[in-house]
């Protein structure tokens, strides 16, 4: 069985004390059946029967208001209890870094999880964001200028990459899905014209001056007589 702190200062606390009983029990409920990262499951059925009393689940939402942080249909985070139980998370302590990594993988809203973490965390975190940010963009550049993917208007795939992933939120824009869509994508097709040899051009016979026509005659019978050969005109 789990053990976990409890605040015994809660009784003074005038959030809690302003409660109906009803809602103090289901707070009471929540933070001791939410796992060891804050994250409850919703289980009308079990609140129902240990609390004997069935509560309107959006009134709960509205009443507890921002101690609870809806992850998705049917999961809550209460960041309260993280704060409560184990002091600002470090990410060099094992059981912090399991909760930190659970909640980055539930999807907690960054600044709220930021707010958890131990101040120098923080700014690796950031530094982490920026490094990933830095490479992201070098990737792309990289299929830009990639000879396999010249023609594709990488811009135009990239949007409509964002537009199906809209339509299919648990698959993740990432570096090998961006290659596989690009490497399916319909490249566009080049028609290059073929090439017409040009035509050969007549020989022309040069025009000498009579000074010109004399001397290429008179170099003409010295390269005869040197050589033996017969060089016409």
């Amino acid at each position: 069985m789990a053990k976990r702190y409890t605040d015994s200062l809660k009784w003074d606390d005038p959030f809690f004390l302003d409660l109906p009983n009803h809602y103090k029990m289901l707070w009471m409920f929540l933070l001791d059946k939410c796992d060891h990262a804050g994250i409850y499951k919703l289980n009308p059925k079990m609140a129902h029967f240990c609390l004997d009393y069935k509560h309107d689940w959006k009134d709960v939402l509205i009443v507890f208001k921002d101690r609870i942080q809806v992850l998705g249909p049917g999961k809550w985070f209460i960041p309260k209890f993280v704060r409560f139980q184990y002091g600002p998370l470090k990410e060099s302590n094992r059981v912090h870094d399991s909760i930190i990594k659970i909640l980055k993988k539930e999807g907690v809203n960054k600044d709220c999880l930021n707010s958890l973490l131990e101040a120098k965390d923080k700014d690796k975190d950031k530094d982490k964001d920026k490094k990933k940010k830095d490479t992201d963009t070098e990737f792309i550049l990289s299929i830009r200028v990639n000879p396999a993917y010249e023609g594709l208007d990488i811009d135009r795939e990239l949007a409509k990459m964002d537009v199906w992933l809209t339509k299919h939120p648990d698959r993740k824009k990432s570096r090998g899905f961006i290659t596989n869509w690009l490497n399916k994508a319909d490249k566009p097709v080049i028609i290059k014209k073929p090439h017409k040899p040009q035509p050969e051009k007549p020989f022309k016979r040069p025009v000498y001056s009579k000074e010109q026509e004399a001397e290429r005659k008179k170099n003409i019978d010295e390269f005869n007589k040197k050589y033996g050969y017969k060089i016409g005109a």
